[in-house]
């Protein structure tokens, strides 16, 4: 069995022989019919399913070896298990002290970036994808193919090393592995298992997701939305991705209908977020990782009288005050060359806003 990856910015689609059958494209991500997704059986327990259906999603987050196993960082490993192989660890949901002061709220970062040596949240969708594969197919069956370069890739490979599956070049079989598949969002979707546990939930007034351009971005924050909507409606999901440049953006994609929110940011606000979690984490996220950071500091400025009646009161009987606003941070991939031009970014500027004070 061979599993090929394509990843959003694709716009070649490979054809692939299964069974003497081809296929071309992968599945209607707008669909919620399964009659309209003819590409090829999944190997997993679930076949041709649409990633679109909620209820399908919140079980398969629910029934994830990720979350009914989750393991600190300073764990003891168990010998043999896959869990221990692949890595998948629960990741540290951190106070912003330096961010939480300016902005007079309690910030918290869910580091997702802290997974061995991914550093990025896709260890969990990839991993979720492996754990099922491992038990769903036989052993001369659990072989895999990734062809195409992203965050996705990069994880696929990693992860499938660790297993020690094999990787072939070419395959007579194959199956089409879409970022929205719905093992990936259950093994997103632990995401929010875990900090709903690791912070007070009626505290919690909202969480922030980074989204891309393209609807098989959303994969992340409609996962933690379906969850967190269910387990706890009261506090807010917003989606963040940066500001349209040919104006308003469409919000009729995919995933959108979880959202409370989709936030907008500019270039210059990532730019000044990625300086944020630096100081306050030392860890230098990539543009995506900053996304959610940026979108949290725009929403809780932009809301300043609204957020302090939030946090003031003196009635012992009312509600516990919901002033923590959690930011996942989905991955700190950076590479050398983008961490200079960030460096040369910020100066400018911090050169700009010196002028504007003179």
């Amino acid at each position: 069995m061979v599993a090929e990856l394509i990843l959003p910015d694709t716009t070649v689609r490979q054809t692939f022989t299964k069974d003497s059958g081809t296929t071309s494209s992968p599945y209607d991500l707008e669909a919620s019919d399964e009659s309209n997704h003819p590409i090829t059986s999944s190997f997993l327990s679930i076949p041709e399913i649409s990633p679109a259906d909620p209820a399908l999603v919140l079980r398969l987050i629910l029934s994830s070896s990720l979350y009914h196993r989750p393991r600190t960082l300073s764990s003891t490993p168990i010998p043999n298990s896959a869990n221990d192989v692949l890595k998948i660890q629960k990741t540290p949901l951190q106070v912003a002290r330096r961010l939480s002061k300016r902005l007079d709220v309690n910030v918290m970062i869910k580091r997702e970036d802290a997974h061995p040596e991914v550093f990025s949240v896709e260890a969990r969708g990839v991993g979720n994808w492996l754990l099922n594969l491992l038990k769903a197919c036989k052993e001369d069956e659990r072989s895999v193919w990734c062809v195409n370069g992203g965050p996705q890739a990069d994880a696929l490979t990693l992860l499938s090393n660790r297993l020690s599956l094999p990787n072939h070049p070419t395959a007579v079989e194959a199956h089409i592995l879409n970022p929205l598949d719905p093992y990936i969002l259950g093994g997103y979707g632990t995401t929010a298992t875990e900090l709903l546990t690791q912070h007070q939930t009626d505290r919690i007034a909202a969480v922030f997701c980074p989204i891309g351009a393209t609807p098989e971005s959303w994969g992340l924050a409609a996962a933690v939305a379906i969850y967190v909507k269910r387990v706890a409606p009261d506090i807010r999901v917003v989606a963040v991705r940066f500001q349209h440049r040919g104006g308003k953006a469409q919000n009729n994609t995919w995933g959108h209908e979880w959202m409370d929110e989709v936030l907008e940011v500019t270039e210059d606000e990532v730019t000044m977020a990625i300086k944020d979690v630096y100081e306050d984490t030392r860890v230098i996220p990539d543009v995506f990782g900053a996304l959610s950071i940026a979108g949290l500091i725009k929403h809780v400025r932009s809301r300043p009288a609204a957020v302090k009646t939030e946090v003031k009161t003196d009635n012992a009987d009312a509600k516990p005050n919901r002033n923590t606003y959690i930011a996942i941070l989905a991955s700190a991939n950076m590479s050398l060359d983008a961490i200079a031009r960030w460096a040369g970014d910020m100066q400018k500027i911090q050169t700009a806003m010196e002028d504007v004070r003179r």
